[in-house]
Protein backbone atom coordinates (compact mmCIF):
# COMPACT_ATOMS: atom_id res chain seq x y z
CA UNK A 1 0.00 0.00 0.00
CA UNK A 2 1.65 3.78 -1.29
CA UNK A 3 2.74 5.49 1.72
CA UNK A 4 0.95 9.23 1.65
CA UNK A 5 3.52 11.98 1.47
CA UNK A 6 3.05 15.37 1.78
CA UNK A 7 4.76 17.63 -1.08
CA UNK A 8 8.51 18.49 -0.17
CA UNK A 9 9.58 21.74 0.24
CA UNK A 10 11.91 21.21 -3.20
CA UNK A 11 8.44 19.64 -5.07
CA UNK A 12 8.63 16.85 -7.79
CA UNK A 13 12.57 16.30 -8.51
CA UNK A 14 12.46 15.30 -12.43
CA UNK A 15 15.77 14.30 -14.44
CA UNK A 16 16.63 13.11 -17.73
CA UNK A 17 19.94 11.74 -18.56
CA UNK A 18 21.57 10.14 -21.66
CA UNK A 19 23.82 7.51 -20.30
CA UNK A 20 25.49 7.06 -23.70
CA UNK A 21 24.25 3.10 -24.93
CA UNK A 22 27.21 0.93 -24.83
CA UNK A 23 29.72 3.64 -26.20
CA UNK A 24 33.23 4.01 -25.26
CA UNK A 25 35.63 6.80 -24.89
CA UNK A 26 37.94 4.73 -27.00
CA UNK A 27 36.23 4.10 -29.62
CA UNK A 28 35.22 7.64 -30.30
CA UNK A 29 38.71 8.73 -29.68
CA UNK A 30 40.16 5.10 -32.26
CA UNK A 31 37.09 5.55 -34.84
CA UNK A 32 37.14 9.53 -35.19
CA UNK A 33 40.22 10.65 -33.18
CA UNK A 34 37.18 12.62 -31.34
CA UNK A 35 37.33 13.00 -27.41
CA UNK A 36 34.55 11.88 -25.53
CA UNK A 37 33.38 10.76 -22.72
CA UNK A 38 37.20 11.26 -20.58
CA UNK A 39 39.21 14.04 -20.06
CA UNK A 40 42.47 14.37 -22.38
CA UNK A 41 45.04 11.59 -21.73
CA UNK A 42 42.88 9.52 -20.07
CA UNK A 43 43.85 5.68 -19.91
CA UNK A 44 40.40 4.95 -20.97
CA UNK A 45 41.27 6.44 -24.34
CA UNK A 46 43.35 3.00 -24.92
CA UNK A 47 40.67 0.81 -22.95
CA UNK A 48 38.56 -1.14 -25.37
CA UNK A 49 36.80 -3.71 -23.36
CA UNK A 50 33.09 -1.88 -23.07
CA UNK A 51 32.04 -3.93 -20.15
CA UNK A 52 34.75 -2.83 -17.90
CA UNK A 53 34.15 0.79 -19.20
CA UNK A 54 30.69 0.37 -18.19
CA UNK A 55 30.90 -0.96 -14.58
CA UNK A 56 32.74 1.98 -14.05
CA UNK A 57 30.48 4.16 -15.88
CA UNK A 58 27.54 2.63 -13.83
CA UNK A 59 29.33 3.55 -10.39
CA UNK A 60 29.54 7.28 -11.81
CA UNK A 61 25.57 7.28 -13.45
CA UNK A 62 24.42 5.78 -9.87
CA UNK A 63 26.30 7.95 -8.18
CA UNK A 64 25.22 10.86 -9.87
CA UNK A 65 21.44 9.85 -9.39
CA UNK A 66 21.86 9.00 -6.09
CA UNK A 67 22.95 12.06 -4.44
CA UNK A 68 20.30 14.29 -7.29
CA UNK A 69 17.33 11.80 -5.34
CA UNK A 70 14.98 12.30 -8.06
CA UNK A 71 11.41 10.98 -8.20
CA UNK A 72 10.98 10.55 -11.95
CA UNK A 73 14.43 10.02 -14.11
CA UNK A 74 13.86 10.00 -17.96
CA UNK A 75 16.81 7.89 -19.37
CA UNK A 76 17.83 7.94 -23.24
CA UNK A 77 20.32 5.95 -25.01
CA UNK A 78 19.54 2.45 -23.12
CA UNK A 79 20.93 -0.40 -24.72
CA UNK A 80 18.42 -3.24 -25.91
CA UNK A 81 18.74 -5.78 -23.10
CA UNK A 82 20.82 -8.91 -23.61
CA UNK A 83 19.05 -12.38 -23.27
CA UNK A 84 19.60 -13.91 -20.15
CA UNK A 85 20.73 -10.37 -18.46
CA UNK A 86 18.94 -7.50 -16.84
CA UNK A 87 18.79 -4.38 -18.63
CA UNK A 88 20.80 -1.68 -17.77
CA UNK A 89 17.54 0.96 -17.25
CA UNK A 90 16.63 -1.57 -13.95
CA UNK A 91 20.16 -2.28 -12.87
CA UNK A 92 20.40 1.71 -12.60
CA UNK A 93 16.98 1.28 -10.48
CA UNK A 94 17.75 -0.92 -8.26
CA UNK A 95 21.52 1.11 -7.87
CA UNK A 96 20.09 4.28 -7.07
CA UNK A 97 17.11 2.79 -4.56
CA UNK A 98 17.89 3.34 -1.09
CA UNK A 99 15.77 1.39 1.39
CA UNK A 100 11.91 2.96 1.24
CA UNK A 101 12.93 4.34 -2.63
CA UNK A 102 12.30 1.40 -4.84
CA UNK A 103 12.19 2.63 -8.31
CA UNK A 104 9.66 1.07 -10.99
CA UNK A 105 10.82 1.11 -14.57
CA UNK A 106 9.37 0.97 -18.33
CA UNK A 107 11.69 -0.08 -21.08
CA UNK A 108 10.88 1.17 -24.64
CA UNK A 109 10.60 -1.74 -26.46
CA UNK A 110 10.81 -0.91 -30.06
CA UNK A 111 14.33 -1.91 -32.27
CA UNK A 112 17.52 -4.13 -31.22
CA UNK A 113 19.35 -0.86 -30.42
CA UNK A 114 19.66 1.98 -27.80
CA UNK A 115 15.89 2.00 -26.03
CA UNK A 116 14.29 4.60 -23.47
CA UNK A 117 13.10 4.29 -20.09
CA UNK A 118 11.73 5.83 -17.00
CA UNK A 119 12.53 5.26 -13.31
CA UNK A 120 9.64 6.42 -11.04
CA UNK A 121 8.97 6.31 -7.41
CA UNK A 122 5.16 6.46 -8.61
CA UNK A 123 3.11 3.45 -9.11
CA UNK A 124 3.40 2.92 -13.01
CA UNK A 125 -0.18 3.01 -14.38
CA UNK A 126 0.36 2.46 -17.93
CA UNK A 127 3.30 2.30 -20.60
CA UNK A 128 2.50 2.14 -24.18
CA UNK A 129 4.86 4.18 -27.42
CA UNK A 130 4.18 6.21 -30.22
CA UNK A 131 6.20 6.41 -33.25
CA UNK A 132 6.82 9.88 -34.44
CA UNK A 133 5.96 9.85 -38.02
CA UNK A 134 8.38 12.51 -38.96
CA UNK A 135 11.63 10.37 -37.53
CA UNK A 136 11.21 7.83 -40.40
CA UNK A 137 12.97 9.97 -42.32
CA UNK A 138 15.66 11.46 -39.94
CA UNK A 139 18.78 9.58 -38.60
CA UNK A 140 20.31 8.90 -35.14
CA UNK A 141 17.55 9.21 -31.77
CA UNK A 142 15.22 7.01 -31.49
CA UNK A 143 12.21 7.48 -33.46
CA UNK A 144 9.64 6.39 -30.90
CA UNK A 145 8.24 7.89 -27.71
CA UNK A 146 7.99 5.97 -24.35
CA UNK A 147 4.56 7.20 -22.40
CA UNK A 148 4.65 6.13 -18.76
CA UNK A 149 1.43 7.74 -16.77
CA UNK A 150 1.39 8.01 -12.61
CA UNK A 151 -0.81 9.81 -10.57
CA UNK A 152 1.45 12.49 -10.55
CA UNK A 153 2.32 12.98 -14.17
CA UNK A 154 2.46 11.41 -17.59
CA UNK A 155 6.18 11.29 -18.35
CA UNK A 156 7.21 11.23 -22.51
CA UNK A 157 10.96 10.23 -22.93
CA UNK A 158 12.21 11.35 -26.61
CA UNK A 159 15.22 11.42 -28.42
CA UNK A 160 15.25 13.22 -31.66
CA UNK A 161 17.10 12.54 -34.52
CA UNK A 162 20.19 13.98 -35.13
CA UNK A 163 19.26 15.29 -38.79
CA UNK A 164 18.50 16.75 -40.94
CA UNK A 165 16.92 19.79 -39.98
CA UNK A 166 13.73 19.51 -41.86
CA UNK A 167 13.28 16.14 -40.05
CA UNK A 168 13.96 17.63 -36.60
CA UNK A 169 11.61 20.80 -37.33
CA UNK A 170 8.87 18.22 -38.30
CA UNK A 171 9.33 16.28 -35.09
CA UNK A 172 9.02 19.11 -32.73
CA UNK A 173 5.97 20.25 -34.13
CA UNK A 174 4.55 16.76 -33.76
CA UNK A 175 5.56 16.49 -30.40
CA UNK A 176 3.82 19.95 -29.85
CA UNK A 177 0.51 18.99 -31.68
CA UNK A 178 0.44 15.40 -29.71
CA UNK A 179 0.82 17.48 -26.48
CA UNK A 180 -2.34 19.65 -27.06
CA UNK A 181 -3.97 16.60 -27.93
CA UNK A 182 -2.88 14.27 -24.89
CA UNK A 183 -4.73 13.39 -21.51
CA UNK A 184 -5.15 16.60 -19.56
CA UNK A 185 -6.23 15.18 -16.18
CA UNK A 186 -2.35 15.27 -15.14
CA UNK A 187 0.47 16.97 -16.15
CA UNK A 188 2.46 16.54 -19.15
CA UNK A 189 6.44 16.27 -18.74
CA UNK A 190 8.36 16.04 -22.41
CA UNK A 191 11.74 14.44 -21.13
CA UNK A 192 14.74 13.58 -23.26
CA UNK A 193 17.44 14.74 -25.80
CA UNK A 194 16.15 16.63 -28.50
CA UNK A 195 19.18 17.05 -30.31
CA UNK A 196 18.29 20.67 -30.73
CA UNK A 197 20.50 23.72 -29.25
CA UNK A 198 18.71 25.92 -26.91
CA UNK A 199 19.20 28.76 -29.92
CA UNK A 200 18.12 26.62 -32.41
CA UNK A 201 14.69 27.35 -34.30
CA UNK A 202 13.43 24.18 -33.18
CA UNK A 203 13.42 25.27 -29.79
CA UNK A 204 12.54 28.74 -30.36
CA UNK A 205 9.43 27.51 -32.25
CA UNK A 206 8.41 25.05 -29.33
CA UNK A 207 8.71 27.28 -26.89
CA UNK A 208 7.60 30.68 -28.96
CA UNK A 209 4.62 28.51 -29.99
CA UNK A 210 3.16 29.00 -25.69
CA UNK A 211 1.88 25.94 -25.10
CA UNK A 212 5.13 24.17 -24.06
CA UNK A 213 7.21 25.95 -21.93
CA UNK A 214 11.41 25.17 -21.05
CA UNK A 215 12.06 24.53 -17.00
CA UNK A 216 15.80 25.30 -16.90
CA UNK A 217 16.30 29.20 -16.81
CA UNK A 218 12.79 29.00 -14.37
CA UNK A 219 14.48 26.68 -12.20
CA UNK A 220 17.41 28.83 -12.29
CA UNK A 221 19.44 27.29 -14.87
CA UNK A 222 22.00 29.25 -16.71
CA UNK A 223 20.86 30.28 -20.17
CA UNK A 224 24.32 29.04 -21.35
CA UNK A 225 24.17 25.88 -20.15
CA UNK A 226 25.37 22.99 -22.45
CA UNK A 227 24.93 19.53 -21.99
CA UNK A 228 27.24 17.67 -24.63
CA UNK A 229 29.41 16.71 -25.41
CA UNK A 230 31.86 16.07 -22.07
CA UNK A 231 34.61 16.69 -21.28
CA UNK A 232 33.86 20.15 -22.94
CA UNK A 233 30.04 20.91 -24.03
CA UNK A 234 29.15 22.97 -26.56
CA UNK A 235 25.81 22.26 -26.75
CA UNK A 236 22.44 22.17 -24.54
CA UNK A 237 20.48 19.29 -26.18
CA UNK A 238 18.91 17.74 -22.82
CA UNK A 239 15.50 19.01 -21.44
CA UNK A 240 12.78 18.91 -19.08
CA UNK A 241 9.49 20.41 -20.63
CA UNK A 242 6.35 21.03 -19.50
CA UNK A 243 2.56 21.60 -21.12
CA UNK A 244 1.97 25.57 -19.81
CA UNK A 245 -2.04 24.85 -19.24
CA UNK A 246 -0.96 21.85 -16.31
CA UNK A 247 -0.32 24.19 -13.46
CA UNK A 248 2.86 23.00 -12.95
CA UNK A 249 5.63 25.43 -11.76
CA UNK A 250 9.41 25.07 -11.88
CA UNK A 251 11.21 25.52 -8.34
CA UNK A 252 13.38 28.50 -8.29
CA UNK A 253 16.94 27.80 -7.77
CA UNK A 254 16.79 23.65 -8.51
CA UNK A 255 18.19 23.59 -11.49
CA UNK A 256 20.86 20.74 -11.37
CA UNK A 257 23.52 18.97 -13.88
CA UNK A 258 24.52 15.49 -13.20
CA UNK A 259 27.86 13.78 -14.00
CA UNK A 260 29.79 16.82 -14.10
CA UNK A 261 32.77 15.44 -12.65
CA UNK A 262 34.95 12.47 -14.19
CA UNK A 263 36.50 9.20 -11.61
CA UNK A 264 40.01 9.31 -11.05
CA UNK A 265 41.32 7.97 -14.34
CA UNK A 266 39.27 10.96 -16.18
CA UNK A 267 36.60 8.58 -16.84
CA UNK A 268 33.17 10.50 -17.12
CA UNK A 269 29.47 8.72 -16.77
CA UNK A 270 28.52 9.21 -20.01
CA UNK A 271 28.84 12.08 -23.00
CA UNK A 272 26.16 14.21 -21.53
CA UNK A 273 25.80 15.89 -18.13
CA UNK A 274 22.24 14.39 -17.00
CA UNK A 275 19.51 17.40 -15.82
CA UNK A 276 17.51 17.86 -13.33
CA UNK A 277 15.02 20.43 -11.53
CA UNK A 278 12.16 20.76 -9.29
CA UNK A 279 8.55 21.26 -9.91
CA UNK A 280 5.78 22.25 -7.77
CA UNK A 281 3.08 19.85 -8.11
CA UNK A 282 -0.25 19.93 -9.31
CA UNK A 283 -1.48 17.97 -6.95
CA UNK A 284 -0.34 15.98 -3.46
CA UNK A 285 1.45 12.77 -4.42
CA UNK A 286 2.35 9.18 -2.83
CA UNK A 287 4.77 7.31 -3.24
Amino acid sequence: MARQEQVSARGIRVATYNIWGASTPHRYWQDRSELRGARPGSPVLTESDESTIWRRRRALLATALRDARPDIVALQEVPAPQPGREDRASVLARDIGGSGERYQVALSTFGDGSRTAVLTRQQIQSQREFALDAAADGFGGYPVVLEVATAVATIWTTHLPVGPDSVKDACVRELAERAASARTDVPLLICGDLNCQASSRQIRWLLDDGRIDDTWPAAGGAVETCTMPLPTPTWRLDYVLLRRQDGMRPVPGSACLLGTRPDGTGLFASDHVGVAVDLEPARPFSY
